[in-house]
């Protein structure tokens, strides 16, 4: 359920993009420099970040807001227990090779220690394993995630009714409050939760002036919505796109920025969304250039949630969610495991100071029916006379053979 304060847009079509931009920014940070212009295209994350945004958004008339990076990340994670053509898939969607995926690992762990160590902003991320005490974890597994992840793991009585308040105890510390939930049940199939939680938090580098915010309006398909909006003049990294404007909006370190595009006012949403894919985004940062800005920004706070079982299965990862298919052997020794569920909520809240963002993704894995299919019942009514064999197996022998006309008891 997404909820609005301060800005209800929920059909504003810049919103959606001005939204993404941002967390594509928070989730390429470690591994690009400061300078637009020299923003680096090629990579699986983005690759990853464009088709999950793409599909997330397909069909929508609200805000859509993801958190790429928490879902690539919460996915690298639980493809070290995948297999088989499972295996595949998964790492196919997330753009790396299924047999190395020890590379993947090396990259997710230099990435988290550079977001961890950052002094000048707060970016923080965490990683964990909730499974039931009946599940036998592979140590090997188990040992990865700890050692590429950090993360933390937890066994616990997934019959116990605390287990779910658990679960979104370590949300809620991990996002400062931002993301108090991110379950509201278990089912009894489900063993096991891989959790990601990403937290951020900068200033501008060069902050609006409060008094300059004055009370405006957006104009929404549904109408003109009140706004306050943000005002600033002054030097800003600007480029001008075919159909719509962008500028970028650096954090006071200089790593991590806000990049806003606003459409031209006859672009439709849909056909703008289209535009984002790795060849355009390359060309777009390279097009940055310090120009004089007068720019109005609504300042808002908004959360969103999702489930990506959709759109991930749409992306190509199919074979993860099928009960009767799903190779998590690497993951838990017997039982036979598939994912039930990928959640996220994310929160974002953009004001005159700066930016407060968090994000949570939860992969939750589910034991496999014994039974795949419905069962199917013979109807067998015996209403007319029948025959009886009563026999001996060891022997091989008719004991007893007989018809019944009759069989009422005298």
């Amino acid at each position: 359920m997404m909820r609005l304060n301060e800005f209800s847009a929920a059909t504003a079509p810049t919103r959606l993009a001005r939204l993404f931009a941002a967390l594509i920014v928070l989730a390429s940070a470690a591994a690009q420099p400061g300078n637009c212009a020299t923003m680096q295209s090629t990579s699986p994350t983005k690759k990853f970040a464009f088709n999950l945004f793409r599909k997330a958004s397909e069909g929508s008339t609200d805000n859509v807001i993801v958190s790429p990076f928490s879902a690539y990340a919460a996915l690298s994670m639980t493809l070290n227990g995948a297999g088989g053509n499972t295996r595949k898939e998964m790492a196919e969607v997330l753009g790396v090779p299924a047999n190395d995926v020890g590379k993947l690992n090396e990259r997710s762990r230099a990435v988290f220690d550079t977001l961890n160590k950052n002094d000048k902003v707060q970016m923080e991320v965490a990683n964990a394993i909730y499974s039931d005490n009946s599940c036998r974890m592979k140590d090997t597994f188990m040992d990865i995630c700890k050692k590429y992840y950090s993360a933390e793991a937890h066994s616990e009585n997934f019959n116990d009714p605390q287990i779910v308040g658990k679960i979104n105890g370590w949300c809620s510390e991990k996002t400062h409050g931002k993301i108090p939930t991110i379950i509201e049940r278990l089912s009894p199939a489900e063993k096991i939760v891989l959790l990601n939680a990403i937290y951020f938090k900068g200033t501008w580098q060069s902050q609006f002036e409060p008094r300059q915010t004055l009370d405006d309006l957006f104009m929404s398909p549904k109408g003109e919505l009140p706004v306050k909006m943000m005002h600033k003049r002054g030097k800003l990294m600007y480029m001008r796109g075919e159909n719509f404007q962008s500028v970028s909006l650096p954090y006071v370190d200089g790593k991590q920025r806000l990049i806003v595009f606003l459409p031209d006012k006859d672009v439709e949403l849909p056909a703008f969304q289209a535009q984002f894919t790795e060849d355009n985004w390359s060309k777009w940062m390279q097009k940055y250039a310090s120009a004089d800005v007068s720019l109005s920004l609504p300042k808002f706070k908004v959360d969103f949630f999702i489930q990506l079982n959709k759109a991930l299965s749409d992306m190509g990862m199919r074979q993860a969610f099928s009960q009767s298919s799903a190779d998590f052997s690497n993951m838990v020794k017997g039982d036979r495991m598939y994912i039930s569920r990928v959640l996220q909520k994310t929160f974002m809240d953009v004001n005159e100071e700066g930016t407060e963002a968090a994000a949570v993704t939860a992969v939750i894995m589910a034991k496999r029916s014994v039974s795949l299919q419905q069962q199917r019942f013979i109807e067998f009514r015996v209403d007319r006379p029948f025959v009886i064999a009563l026999v001996d197996d060891e022997t091989d022998s008719i004991l007893f053979l007989g018809s019944i006309v009759n069989p009422k008891r005298k």
